[in-house]
């Protein structure tokens, strides 16, 4: 029992910083949000925009290989805000791909949309 209660206090000293430094950096892009769009990765293939204090996700995939492309960007998978669960207009969706098209540009990410669906 004691050997478990080590691992335990040793894993929670290891991660606690982690977590709570992504908690940080996810409420620093919401309070920017207020005055600008921001977008940021989100785990390993998606994105996340953030608008007025509230996001969405946009699928995407990150490629490996000789495909050309770093990133493919799904534009079929459905958006919904996180506070309404409300779908986004076709104008708002149009905004928030742009949106993340700008900031893989800006990054000099090698990119295109797909029009599959995502699968998520």
């Amino acid at each position: 029992m004691a050997i478990r209660k080590v691992i335990w206090n040793v894993t929670h000293w290891f991660f606690q910083p982690l977590f709570w430094l992504a908690s940080h950096s996810e409420k620093r892009a919401v309070q920017q949000s207020f005055s600008t769009p921001v977008v940021r990765c989100h785990q390993r293939d998606d994105f996340r925009y953030y608008e007025n204090g509230r996001w969405v996700t946009v699928s995407g995939e990150l490629m490996s290989g000789s495909t050309g492309i770093d990133r493919l960007i799904y534009r079929q998978s459905p958006l919904k805000w996180n506070d309404t669960g409300a779908l986004l207009t076709p104008e708002e969706a149009e905004n928030v791909f742009k949106k993340v098209g700008e900031h893989l540009d800006e990054g000099k990410v090698r990119w295109k949309f797909s029009d599959a669906s995502s699968g998520n």
